[in-house]
């Protein structure tokens, strides 16, 4: 029975004796990972004068070995606005950090913002990467780089392959919402607008001369119905809406944001002297659930420009336009569906050449579906077609 019991004591030492070995050693699977406690951060501090703020994010090594990092770093390496403090250790790239089985690490991130300076972008990006064993791992950072109204969704819509994030222009109903005009300096900072910016029912946006809007990836503008927009742009100083992209390599590049949308229930939506680029359709202006519900949209001296799909896409609206400029859009420059009721004068539709990532050259200019004629009737159009194979800019 000694025997036995001894024999049972040195197994059991063995096996502990194994188990803290097998722990002690580093975990090499290369298809070993960390996880994160977000896999994004996002600095939502607004600053008016340079400042700095800064966020943590705790790294998890679920493994039953502990895993060494070989490199902590960020993306854009020294030229980064921020900076990292990874379990102590500070700096803008950290090497060979160890992670226990079953424990985690804090990374402490800083970012610096000047937002005084004209060069500052309005979202400041980077990623902080993560080398493990020949594999990469990524976090997402973005802070809020000028001083400017940043509408971020605060709920969304859930459809069946995702969800569809907004915010409102305004908590309240039957309330009107001023961009600019004023005299005070917060009248003119831009807005940069991250996933949909909905005015809802009963809601209206004006927008005054000057105003500058910047959307982020796949944001957009939503007048819903019975929602009304008044865009109020005049010579010289005209509204922009654009991608919040502000590097020369993106100063054309279509696609960058989603689109204007405007829904039925009301007939005094205009737009008079804006500039709309670089999205993936620049208006849409389509009835929502209701056809028998008024819809009118008037564009006037308005430019809209590289788009990646359409330039004015309609259904079944009433719209008035006049002295514009559609151009630069990869598929149509306008698709008018569903009838509808269209008056446009001095509307100058120009095909360009541009290159894409298909170095597809849009040659078709306007194209006109009526799917149900019953639905309305065309009464009129005045264009003036212009051919620029080879034009690279609308004056």
């Amino acid at each position: 029975m000694t025997r036995i019991i001894a024999v049972l004591i040195v197994s059991v030492c063995l096996s502990v004796s194994f188990i803290s070995c097998k722990k002690d050693k580093f975990l090499t699977d290369p298809s070993a990972t960390v996880s994160f406690s977000q896999d994004s951060i996002l600095f939502d501090t607004v600053f008016t004068t340079i400042g700095s703020t800064t966020r943590n994010i705790r790294v998890r090594n679920k493994n039953k070995q502990k895993i060494n990092i070989s490199s902590i770093r960020l993306e854009k390496g020294q030229s980064s606005n921020f900076f990292l403090n990874v379990d102590g250790t500070p700096g803008k790239s950290v090497e060979d950090v160890e992670i226990l089985a079953h424990d985690s690490i804090y990374i402490f991130v800083q970012v610096n913002v000047n937002p005084t300076s004209a060069l500052s972008p309005l979202i400041i990006q980077d990623k902080i990467l993560f080398d493990i064993n020949g594999n990469e791992q990524s976090v997402k950072l973005e802070a809020w780089g000028q001083d400017a109204h940043y509408h971020f969704p605060t709920t969304a819509i859930q459809y069946k392959d995702g969800y569809l994030p907004y915010s409102t222009v305004s908590a309240g109903t039957n309330t009107t919402v001023i961009w600019g005009g004023g005299t005070g300096a917060s009248d003119n900072k831009p807005h940069v607008v991250y996933g949909w910016l909905v005015v809802d029912s009963t809601q209206k946006l004006v927008i005054n001369p000057g105003v500058k809007v910047y959307f982020h990836q796949n944001a957009g503008l939503w007048v819903y119905r019975y929602g009304t927009l008044q865009v109020n742009g005049v010579k010289g100083n005209e509204v922009v809406f654009q991608g919040d992209r502000r590097e020369a390599d993106y100063a054309d590049m279509p696609g960058q944001w989603d689109r204007i949308w405007i829904n039925e229930g009301h007939t005094d939506n205009y737009i008079n002297y804006a500039i709309i680029k670089n999205n993936f359709i620049g208006i849409q202006a389509s009835i929502l659930s209701s056809a028998t519900q008024p819809n009118k949209l008037k564009i006037t001296n308005t430019i809209i420009k590289n788009c990646s799909k359409w330039g004015l896409y309609t259904q079944f609206f009433d719209v008035w336009a006049a002295n514009n400029v559609i151009a630069n859009c990869k598929e149509y420059c306008t698709a008018l569906t569903w009838g509808g009721n269209y008056t446009f004068y001095i509307i100058r539709l120009l095909i360009i050449t541009i290159k894409m990532e298909a170095e597809a050259v849009n040659l078709v200019c306007i194209l006109i579906i009526m799917m149900e004629q019953n639905l309305g009737q065309l009464i009129v159009f005045i264009f003036q077609i212009i051919l620029l194979m080879e034009a690279k800019e609308v004056s």
